[in-house]
């Protein structure tokens, strides 16, 4: 049995397709040589054998945690099918329809005199109100229907607002894509602890009565996937006796006052907050606590993410999860979301999931110290991020690094790939993100695990921080007016404050936590600080807390009267829920730009940075060891002084370097993508720092090209189809195709159909042969399955020639055509039957105007960007510059650059620039090592021998570029990979 390694990797291993032993088997290996030695199980799209939540799946399941337990591995169980969690798959509302989602709907109409109203629905009526139409600030006067009747008789004209339960009818997420579902409507009811339970009962139940014995041992635990506390973000969320609990805590009947969850009315703010902190205690219970103690008194864990977790989302912020600070209280393990390739300095360049503007980069600093925050309080020792879903998949390995660098930073410590697919067959392919099986540079993945693991070490000590931002949940709850309305009035947006504050302190290199009113109420305040659980706070941060109550505002009082340093961001509070009138005169209002200097002149704080660059930084308690840990966030290079009292000597690390040295002096410098550990008051006996340290070498030479290669995988090329349907006796006789749609060169077309309405289609295309080189061994490459019959030039090619091939996914089959392929133009014909996906009652995510990949494969070079596609003879020797537009934009493998150089006095070798892409470099047999990212640098010191020296320099392509469509299909610029410019001697 292998040992198992703390803090690396925990990816989602991704079950779909028809799920084999041995093809399970053969990824194990892969994750262990990969570095990875914990995993969730999750089901995703495209699950056809076996069922989901069938006996047969937990017999798969319990072969996976068998092989896991003979490797010394760690399992987790991803807790439903897809996402939101709380479906079972579609077998919680089949089987408990009464513990389905509900909500109070709103509805809004304006009636001239004498109008009649009738509310059609047959869902229970709970209010209708009233108000003049020439009185929008006035108040709402309920009225009673009569058989569902209101006639305007008022003489005036009115506006009128009805409020009826609504039954959730959607279908979610986790009722789709697998061969067990249909698109079942309805989830799980949140507010309702005994549909909590009904929901476990399909899922957390199963797993423990089938695998209790392994429960705290392989098996860890169950993550759970954005529950929504109402289906909608416009309903208000609701359960049967929902008013009859809050009228016995509050005295009087919430129904009364809907309209105030809408618009500014007398007294919304004070109903507001108690609402809001109503449903927050109650979801608490009914779903995170309920959970949490499942989970405890089986000895798991749970963990897993909320939705809209960002400060600039307030509103559907509160409406769909309420409390999230209090629903990760709850967990063993907090968790967050992490979306594409963000940090707080820069967002990603994939998809621009949170928005496009600088604002939405600077949010992500609340969503990673909210959990991490939240962590702290806890005394949670692991904090989990589930990062670079929905990534664009052509994104580099060095994007990877740098989002888990800044979370790294925040004290996130255990990263939840998003995802490690089995299978890519059919449309799962268009769900995933960079990081997969079949990405060529995954083989160098144990390298990322390495600094993964290190990094989440470190991330576990406590962050040295004296300074608290206060999460002002107060006045979100009694600000905060439901969507409907339209966006939040600037006098209720708190994220610019609160984001404002954060941010300086960020970029001032201010460690920081959030506090939440919560903590703080609890909290000891004696001599000016505020004894949190495990913190010390000095410094109090209000960042537009305009509304607090009473309890708070003493205890904010007690804190600042025995010496504590108290800011306020934008606004100073003013009131209380009930709104009785806070005077906070006293305390200063200071712009956030001003607040780093304004600390810093009165507390006295670890240490400080002065030079260029865009650093995250954080100093933590790493067991008694001051560790300070830096990460350059931005696109060049980074020259700071570290000033600080921190005992000397001091060590010195890069992440993701095998080597320590003792650092001389203060000075720091950072390429792009680099990270250090600066350990304070160690010592260690090597005083001479990696070849990767420092600036770039001053070029003795360069080598620039041309180069012979080889590549590890013959060449790709994508013919331009045309898709035929051919709905019924088509599928015998192309020619009697009457309808072709254009595809674009990636396979996508302009419509829709299903099995049933076409069972079978044709494709058609043609390729140019234009050396005879290119001939032999041509192939045609595709999913098992996808075709049915396949002709060359005419002739028509048995499928039972095929051959398994494992390229994009381990279900590609390889057919040779070289034996019918000409000189010239040949035309391919292929019948395909029509995915099975493709059917209406399977609703997949996405639209399916798609077909699958049918590749050319073999020794040729190609282009992008011809009609009809040109097979031409492979280039002798490489250029400087993308490989891409030397003949192989589509190439999915390594490209093997062979360079020769004279033996001299060069010490090093730097590659520049090499695009979006990893780099080997092996010399004279033997290999110097592996770059994931920059800097691109090796040690020839006492390497080189006299005379000629030969360099191996291989370079993977990206799955990204061979198949260029993201999350939701959507399209992808491909990336130059290759020599862009020449390396150099230094």
């Amino acid at each position: 049995m292998s040992e198992f390694h703390d803090y690396g990797p925990v990816p989602w291993w991704c079950f779909g397709a028809v799920v084999e032993k041995k093809e399970v088997l053969r990824q194990f290996q892969l994750l262990q040589d990969a570095g990875i030695d914990e995993f969730f199980i999750y089901t995703g799209y495209g699950l056809y054998d076996p069922d989901f939540l069938s006996e047969e799946w937990f017999e798969l399941v319990g072969f996976i945690i068998k092989e896991a337990k003979k490797r010394g591995m760690h399992v987790w169980i991803y807790d439903d099918l897809n996402w939101p969690s709380g479906t079972a798959s579609g077998i919680l509302p089949r089987n408990f329809p009464q513990y389905r989602s509900r909500s109070i709907r709103r509805s809004f109409f304006s009636l001239i005199p004498g109008e009649v109203f009738g509310n059609g629905g047959t869902n229970e009526l709970v209010r209708t109100y009233i108000r003049p139409k020439d009185e929008p600030n006035g108040k709402w006067t309920r009225v009673e229907l009569t058989d569902n009747i209101y006639v305007n008789d008022t003489g005036k004209e009115i506006d009128l607002q009805c409020f009826n339960i609504a039954i959730y009818n959607g279908t979610p997420l986790g009722c789709k894509g697998t061969r067990s579902t249909w698109n079942q409507r309805g989830g799980c009811n949140p507010l309702d602890a005994n549909a909590v339970r009904a929901w476990m009962s399909c899922i957390h139940d199963k797993y423990y009565e089938h695998f209790k014995d392994e429960c705290g041992k392989t098996l860890r635990g169950f993550f759970y996937d954005e529950p929504f506390a109402t289906p909608s973000t416009v309903d208000i969320p609701w359960t049967d006796g929902l008013d009859e609990e809050f009228q016995k805590r509050y005295g009087y009947n919430f129904l009364d006052h809907l309209p105030e969850l809408y618009e500014d009315l007398p007294a919304s703010e004070k109903f507001r907050y108690e609402f809001w902190t109503f449903i927050s205690d109650r979801l608490l219970n009914t779903f995170a606590k309920t959970i949490s103690d499942w989970c405890a008194e089986r000895n798991l864990q749970s963990t897993g993410h909320c939705v809209y977790e960002e400060i600039r989302d307030q509103g559907v912020r509160l409406f769909c999860s309420v409390n999230i600070p209090g629903l990760q209280s709850y967990q063993q393990v907090p968790a967050m979301d992490m979306l594409c390739d963000n940090t707080p300095f820069h967002l990603g360049k994939g998809h621009p999931w949170y928005g496009k503007t600088i604002d939405a980069a600077h949010g992500f600093i609340f969503t990673a110290k909210q959990v991490t925050s939240t962590a702290r309080y806890s005394g949670a020792k692991r904090v989990l991020a589930e990062a670079m879903g929905v990534c664009n998949p052509n994104a580099p390995a060095r994007r990877v690094k740098i989002v888990w660098d800044w979370l790294t930073g925040a004290g996130v410590n255990m990263f939840n790939l998003n995802c490690l697919p089995y299978s890519l067959k059919s449309f799962p392919k268009r769900t995933i993100s960079n990081e997969h099986f079949f990405q060529p540079w995954f083989r160098q993945y144990k390298y990322m695990s390495a600094f993964v693991r290190e990094t989440s070490e470190v991330a576990t000590g406590r962050l040295q921080s004296k300074v608290a931002v206060l999460d002002p949940e107060t006045t979100i709850r009694a600000l905060t007016w439901n969507s409907f309305a339209g966006p939040l009035p600037p006098k209720a947006d708190v994220s610019k404050a609160v984001l404002g504050a954060m941010v300086a302190l960020m970029e001032d290199h201010i460690d920081q936590e959030l506090l939440f009113e919560e903590i703080l109420l609890k909290s000891d305040v004696s001599d000016g600080v505020i004894h949190a659980p495990n913190s010390a706070f000095e410094v109090l941060i209000l960042p537009r807390a305009v509304v607090l109550t009473k309890e708070l505002v003493d205890k904010i009082r007690t804190f600042q009267s025995g010496g504590g340093k108290v800011y306020c961001i934008e606004e100073r509070p003013s009131r209380t829920p009930d709104n009785q009138p806070i005077d906070f005169s006293d305390i200063p209002l200071v712009d956030p730009k001003e607040l780093p200097a304004l600390i810093r002149s009165l507390v006295k704080l670890p240490y400080d940075i002065e030079g260029t660059g865009e650093l995250y930084t954080a100093l933590r308690d790493c067991n008694g060891v001051p560790t300070l840990f830096l990460a350059n966030m931005g696109e060049g290079a980074a020259d700071v002084k570290v000033k600080t009292e921190l005992p000397a000597p001091v060590v010195a690390k890069l992440t993701g370097d095998d080597v320590p040295w003792q650092l001389q002096g203060n000075e720091i410098h950072l390429e792009p993508y680099q990270s250090i550990f600066l350990r304070y008051g160690q010592t260690c006996e090597n005083q001479t720092p990696p070849i990767t340290w420092g600036p770039r070498r001053k070029a003795v030479s360069a080598i620039g090209g041309p180069w012979k290669y080889d590549i590890s995988k013959p060449n790709n090329a994508y013919p331009i189809y045309e898709v035929g349907l051919a709905p019924n006796e088509e599928k015998d006789d192309i020619n009697k195709v009457k309808l072709w749609l254009s595809c674009t060169w990636d396979g996508c077309h302009d419509m829709e159909f299903a099995p049933k309405e076409s069972p079978y289609y044709w494709l058609r295309s043609s390729f140019s042969v234009e050396d005879e080189s290119v001939i032999p061994g041509l192939s045609l490459l595709f999913e098992k399955g996808e075709a049915v019959r396949v002709f060359i030039n005419g002739k028509e090619f048995s499928l039972k020639n095929v051959e398994d091939y494992c390229l994009w996914t381990y279900e590609v089959v390889k057919l040779d055509i070289s034996s019918a392929v000409k000189m010239g133009v040949n035309t391919i014909e292929i019948l395909c039957e029509t995915s099975y996906w493709n059917s209406l009652e399977k609703g997949t995510i996405f639209g399916m105007n798609f077909i699958e990949p049918f590749v050319l494969h073999g020794n040729f070079a190609t282009a992008i960007g011809d009609n009809v596609v040109k097979l031409r003879k492979m280039p002798e020797t490489l250029a400087l510059g993308d490989i891409g537009k030397q003949g192989f934009p589509w190439l999915l493998g390594d490209v093997n650059y062979h360079i020769t150089i004279d033996g001299d006095k060069a010490t090093s070798l730097e590659f520049p620039d090499i695009g979006e892409a990893t780099v080997d470099v092996t010399l004279n047999g033997e290999k110097l090592g592996t770059r994931m990212w920059d800097p691109f640098r090796f040690e020839l010191a006492g390497k080189l021998r006299p005379g000629k020296n030969e360099l191996v320099v291989t370079i993977p392509t990206n799955w990204g570029n061979f198949y260029p469509r993201g999350y939701a299909g959507r399209r992808v610029t491909r990336t130059s990979i290759g020599l862009m410019v020449p390396p150099e001697l230094g």
